[in-house]
C-alpha cells in the first residue's frame, strides 16, 4: 500500500460510487486522484448489491438519467474498457389494480423519453416469468432492456481504468 503525499482530488470510499467518481475525475484529467478505502474495493454495500440496472422511475429526470446510465452499462467495455458483467433480463413491475392509472402514467412518461416499456396482462406475465405465480387484482408493466451488472467487477473496472488514466 502506498500513500500519496499530495492530491488534486481525494475520493473517500472504494465502492461503486467512489470508484466511478475516481474514474470520471481521471477521465477529465483533473490531476492526481487518490482513492481512500479502509478495506477492499466493493467490500461494503456495493459488494452485496443486486446491481439492478433499470429505468422504471416515475420522475422524468431520474428516468432520463437512468436511461443514459443503462446505455453506458450496455456498452461498458467500449466506454470504460472493461466488462461490467451486464445481463439484460428485463424488469417486471407489479402494482395493485387500484394503482393501475399511476403505472400507466409512468409507462407513458418512460416511453416518451425512449424507454422500451409496456403494460402487460397476466397471460403475458406467465410467458415472461413462467415460474411466477401471477397474483389476482394486479397490473403489470415490463421494461425490456433492464438487467443487472456484477457490482464487484464493475467497481474494479472503474478503479482499474482510473489508475490507467493516471
Amino acid at each position: 500500500i502506498s500513500m500519496a503525499e499530495t492530491a488534486d482530488a481525494v475520493v473517500v470510499g472504494g465502492g461503486i460510487m467512489g470508484c466511478s467518481i475516481a474514474y470520471h475525475l481521471a477521465k477529465k484529467s483533473v490531476g492526481r486522484v487518490v482513492l481512500l478505502e479502509k478495506d477492499g474495493l466493493a467490500s461494503g454495500a456495493t459488494g452485496h448489491s443486486g446491481a439492478v440496472i433499470r429505468c422504471h422511475y416515475s420522475n422524468k429526470i431520474t428516468a432520463e438519467m437512468a436511461l443514459l446510465s443503462r446505455q453506458v452499462f450496455e456498452n461498458f467495455t467500449e466506454v470504460v474498457g472493461y466488462d461490467s458483467g451486464f445481463n439484460k433480463t428485463g424488469l417486471l413491475a407489479i402494482v395493485s389494480d387500484q394503482d393501475r392509472a399511476s403505472l400507466e402514467q409512468n409507462v407513458a412518461l418512460q416511453r416518451d423519453i425512449g424507454i422500451k416499456v409496456s403494460m402487460v396482462e397476466a397471460d403475458d406475465v406467465t410467458n415472461i416469468a413462467p415460474y411466477f405465480t401471477v397474483p389476482e387484482s394486479c397490473s403489470f408493466c415490463f421494461e425490456d432492456d433492464a438487467g443487472y451488472v456484477d457490482p464487484v467487477k464493475t467497481t474494479h473496472a472503474f478503479a482499474n481504468r482510473a489508475r490507467e488514466l493516471g
